[in-house]
């Protein structure tokens, strides 16, 4: 399955570049995510583990590891904006960002 940018935005693979060069560019304005929720869906093994990063300065804004294997785990987010990033790793499964 391929990466999907709506609400929630679904990813199942890397990001080649930043959100902001993918969709934002493209949408003719460069506009923040304000991510309140993620889910990850499916992870196969406990100790898995996805990362999204600033594509710019590599600062690491979420990191997620599989606390129970093949269930969904659920992140609130404090909805702090994320004014460009990327899914950098991902280990198994598909990661949902609920904005």
């Amino acid at each position: 399955m391929a990466n999907t940018y709506g609400n929630p935005i679904t990813l199942t693979t890397v990001m080649a570049s930043g959100y902001q060069s993918t969709i934002g560019a493209q949408a003719g304005s460069r506009i923040p995510v304000y991510p309140q929720m993620i889910v990850w869906h499916n992870p196969v093994t406990v100790g898995d583990t996805f990362s999204i990063i600033d594509p710019i300065t590599s600062l690491v804004l979420f990191q997620g590891v599989c606390s129970v294997a093949k269930q969904a785990q659920t992140f609130v987010l404090l909805g702090r904006p994320w004014s460009d990033w990327k899914l950098s790793q991902i280990s198994s499964g598909t990661v949902q960002i609920y904005c």
